[in-house]
């Protein structure tokens, strides 16, 4: 039975911009991935930027992603089976615009030792993106993120910050954004935010979903070795994907009617050929 949100999630979900969905995916469909992951990552290091249509983004800054994989969908079939995942869908659909949806961005990121990724977003901000509306039995999200753990994430491992509530926020937290600089490059530390931040601990397979307005962001991390990630960023039907990347046909010939409205909602205008003798 694909679950539904309840009276409950819809609440929290509300109260505080983010719920925590457990054992969402399969370790079969978790191995796969961390299968394909582990040649993307060799390939990489060989100094490939482009993996057929899977484009690898190397960041030199301790704050950010070690390492991305953008347009993870046309990565394979294990990728292609989350775009509609019965274990997340219903959830998607409740909280997003409902109209139609649209995967705008899908990325795989990798934190390793010593990375984080700065605390940012906030209601403040009222673009599109980060707009957050209820009204008439109905939740308007501009945009919802699906964060999909492929390994523990558990206390020192790099886990997703969240300040709960803050999508409703009229002002902008002055620990976050400082005026005329942009976002703070903030680490949590004692003190400051600490008290309101909640970080996210996840086994592989779980995932957390949250209101893209949610200021968020993940901690330092502090062991050994890499946290893997897989997100998927739901949209309304009409929006572009964020960084441009146009799905091939051969992808999407060979997607289900479902999962090709979901990543190609609006089918491309195209006169018709003509053919000259």
């Amino acid at each position: 039975m694909t679950p539904m949100p309840d009276k409950w999630d819809d609440y929290c979900f509300d109260l505080e911009g983010f719920l925590i969905l457990e054992n969402v995916v399969s370790p079969e469909l978790i191995g796969e991935i961390n299968e394909k992951v582990d040649e993307w990552l060799a390939l990489s290091d060989a100094g490939e930027e482009w993996l057929g249509n899977v484009h690898v983004v190397k960041n030199e800054s301790t704050s950010s992603h070690s390492v991305s994989f953008r347009n993870v969908i046309e990565g394979g079939s294990c990728f292609e089976a989350l775009i509609d995942n019965p274990n997340w869908i219903e959830f998607v659909r409740r909280y997003v615009d409902n109209h139609g949806l649209h995967i705008w961005m899908n990325f795989l990121p990798i934190i390793h030792q010593g990375n984080h990724v700065r605390l940012h977003s906030g209601g403040h901000n009222k673009m599109y993106r980060t707009s957050f509306w209820y009204h008439d039995d109905r939740f308007y999200c501009g945009n919802l993120n699906i964060f999909l753990a492929l390994n523990d994430i558990g206390p020192g491992d790099g886990g997703t910050l969240v300040v709960p509530g803050s999508h409703k926020s009229n002002l902008s937290n002055p620990l976050v954004h400082q005026k005329g600089q942009g976002r703070k490059n903030y680490v949590l530390e004692p003190g400051d935010m600490a008290p309101y931040l909640k970080e996210v601990h996840l086994k592989a397979g779980d995932a957390v979903l949250f209101t893209d307005a949610l200021i968020h962001g993940a901690s330092v991390r502090t062991n050994e070795g890499e946290r893997r990630a897989l997100i998927y960023r739901y949209s309304s039907f009409w929006t572009r994907d964020r960084f441009g990347y146009e799905y091939s046909d051969e992808l999407v010939a060979r997607l289900t009617p479902a999962r090709r409205k979901i990543i190609r909602p609006i089918e491309p205008s195209k006169p018709p050929v003509v053919q000259y003798e």
